[in-house]
């Protein structure tokens, strides 16, 4: 989409307009609003630039801000992202008294324009209440109250006996040790872009931020050290560029598909942060608490071993596979919890301890045992032990009744819920077993949201009593269609009471239990509608039949590739699916019973 990133000063970008040329606001940006308080302690934008400025200023550093996103329209630029800081870098450079070509001009608001052309340094605040022609604009009233709130907080950083005598040498620096990456875009993508940057703005920001103050405290040059500013440049740029490799790979969607997370940096810096939030105080509070090189450079090695924690997790089949049902299992609270246990508690294990301790999160989350429950069983070294101790039996009960409904398909929605869990289970497994030494393959998690569970026998096939039957016979027709019609359907009754050691289910099973139920993408499941089980086997086998994406299952496919399905099938089917359950985590009965 842009056509390239290129690392730039403030003074650069300013004179990249030619003469007669703007910066445009374009009319889909909101008004000027930095230098608003707000209602957290928190410096406002103005206040918090300004301190950076001073910082960056005294220690002759070169400062990095957040990228700006433009596009050239008739020799303009437009911005696209970062109005705001170019409006306050406009009225900064008017304190210092900067004499170049920098010209803004608001696409909406004219009044706004002018007024920034003829702002005054003695100007405190605005009060649009002692003007009713313009308090009645409220939009340009807000402007122009903001401009004057920031040049008052200019002032108040800045015409202090430190700086009074400096400010053709904080002007050079603005201009020149304030760097970012300029993104050009082409102008048709210019309110795409700017609607998909901002639906994210506030976590993007705090983010930026972290990257510029860790890259500014990375290659900080003291007067102690001695090391060149090409040097420093150097180590700035070698660290972005990994910063922005982790970007993209976290932007990719396959990567965003399996974590479950659509924000820019994944789950990066809400691991490395956590329990605090993606904030920049945060950040600096708990994480970079000093100034220092030193510092720096671990908290950037911690994020690369983490990060990379989490890429051979993706890259290894059988973690992709677990990691990919748990975080569809749990709430969103309890997907933190979880991602912060295995990528930064279990950081130290073996990775063969650190395998076995997913593979039981795996068992756990189908049965929807609690974080807590799960990683106690594991601190406490049970995870071996016999069923009762490993999980939580009230859990098992839960799930071993819902799913083993006989009437599991038409019941509530856990009941079919479960059944579908259960199913995804079975052919993550299958799959977990492929390649070669049981490598694995990943399984297609695009099916969690676009899934159907299908009828091995159609349900259209069965009757509820022989009565049905017989008055169909009785209806006086004689002809073979409706011969055939009556020697296929089933009678409900025939599929028997099933027979399960240690788990009483005394009921009749019917056609909608889990021994007639196979895993399918939604959309295939109306192409196989009332078929005969011959018709859908062989409709699921033709390579050319739309019903290919579902072949993936392979526990679908096994049921597909049996030679014959009847009544005495399903209950055997059912029979074998209740007791594989069993076996893995018993009948929900407590150890005392």
């Amino acid at each position: 989409m842009s056509e390239g990133k290129i690392l730039t000063s403030l003074g650069e970008f300013i004179e990249s307009i030619l003469d007669g040329h703007h910066f445009i606001i374009p009319d889909y940006q909101r008004g000027y609003v930095w230098g608003k308080s707000n209602n957290q302690n928190k410096l406002d934008a103005v206040s918090y630039i300004c301190n950076s400025i001073i910082d960056a200023f005294k220690s002759e550093q070169t400062l990095f801000l957040q990228g700006i996103t433009y596009c050239e329209v008739d020799g303009n630029i437009e911005l696209v992202d970062g109005q705001q800081r170019m409006t306050f870098f406009f009225i900064l450079l008017k304190y210092l008294g900067y004499n170049g070509i920098f010209r803004l001009r608001y696409n909406t608001r004219k009044d706004s324009e002018e007024y920034l052309k003829k702002i005054s340094t003695d100007i405190y605040e605005y009060d649009p209440k002692k003007d009713p022609k313009e308090s009645r604009n409220k939009d340009k009233a807000q402007d122009i109250f903001f401009f004057n709130r920031t040049m008052r907080i200019i002032r108040e950083c800045f015409d202090t006996e430190e700086f009074r005598d400096k400010k053709e040498r904080l002007r050079d620096f603005v201009l020149n040790r304030i760097q970012f990456l300029r993104v050009k875009i082409q102008p048709e993508e210019a309110s795409l872009v700017f609607t998909m940057m901002n639906s994210q703005k506030a976590d993007m920001l705090q983010q930026e931020l972290i990257k510029s103050e860790l890259l500014r405290t990375s290659s900080l040059r003291l007067s102690s050290q001695l090391i060149s500013e090409l040097e420093n440049q150097q180590i700035r740029s070698r660290l972005a560029r990994e910063w922005d490799k982790w970007l993209r790979w976290w932007n990719r969607d396959d990567v965003k598909n399996l974590f479950c997370t659509h924000e820019q940096m994944g789950w990066l810096l809400k691991l490395y942060l956590y329990p605090e939030i993606v904030q920049f105080e945060d950040f600096r509070k708990y994480k970079l608490i000093q100034d220092s090189v030193k510092e720096a450079k671990r908290i950037f090695e911690d994020l690369r071993l983490l990060q990379k924690r989490m890429e051979d997790a993706f890259y290894n089949a059988q973690s992709y596979n677990y990691i990919g049902f748990i975080l569809r299992r749990l709430s969103n609270a309890q997907c933190l919890e979880f991602m912060y246990w295995y990528f930064i508690e279990c950081a130290e294990r073996p990775i063969s301890e650190r395998h076995e301790c997913l593979e039981f999160y795996f068992d756990c989350a189908l049965i929807e045992m609690k974080h807590k429950d799960v990683v106690a069983t594991i601190q406490n070294n049970k995870i071996n032990n016999d069923l009762y101790e490993r999980f939580n039996q009230d859990n098992v009960w839960t799930f071993l009744h819902s799913f083993a409904d006989p009437h599991a398909y038409s019941a509530k929605n856990s009941a079919k819920n479960n059944v579908k869990a259960w199913l995804m289970r079975r052919n993550i497994i299958e799959d977990n077993h492929q390649g070669e030494n049981d490598k694995g393959r990943k399984f297609d998690f695009s099916i969690w949201d676009n899934w159907s569970l299908e009828h091995i026998i159609p349900q259209s096939w069965f009757y509820y009593n022989n009565s049905e039957i017989g008055e169909l016979t009785d209806s006086g027709s004689n002809s073979i269609k409706d011969q055939e019609q009556i020697d296929k359907k089933i009678d409900r009754a025939k599929i028997g009471i099933p027979i399960i050691n240690g788990f009483d289910r005394s009921e009749p099973l019917s056609e909608h239990c889990i021994g007639n139920l196979v895993l399918l993408y939604k959309p295939n499941n109306s192409s196989l509608g009332a078929l005969s089980f011959e018709e859908k086997k062989d409709k699921f086998f033709d390579r050319n039949s739309e019903i290919f994406k579902s072949r993936h299952l392979l526990h679908t496919v096994k049921a597909f590739g049996r030679s014959k399905w009847e009544t005495c099938d399903i209950k055997k089917q059912y029979e074998a699916e209740i007791n594989t359950f069993i076996e893995e985590f018993g009948n929900g009965e407590s150890k005392d019973i």
